[in-house]
């Protein structure tokens, strides 16, 4: 903890439009996508552990969450500069 202030970067995003910024923000979704794939494949597990009744996931609901977060993906993509 008391070298916390050394090891902070020196560099500032320069705005929110910026190259660096973008790639930010599509890690971010990316990581954002990783995660509900895992919370909807863990899902039935942990629902059919606390009541008992089996629940299945399917490609629909896949899709229903992740196409939003692939089309956003796609539009950061195309406006780094």
């Amino acid at each position: 903890m008391a070298r916390l202030d050394s090891l902070r970067s020196e560099n500032r995003l320069e705005s929110l439009l910026s190259r660096e910024s973008s790639f930010l923000f599509n890690n971010l979704i990316l990581v954002g996508i990783a995660l509900t794939v895992l919370f909807l494949t863990t899902f039935p597990l942990l629902s059919e552990a606390a009541t008992g009744r089996k629940v299945t996931m399917g490609p629909p609901i896949f899709n229903m969450v992740n196409i939003p977060w692939a089309l956003v993906l796609l539009a950061l993509a195309g406006s780094a500069r």
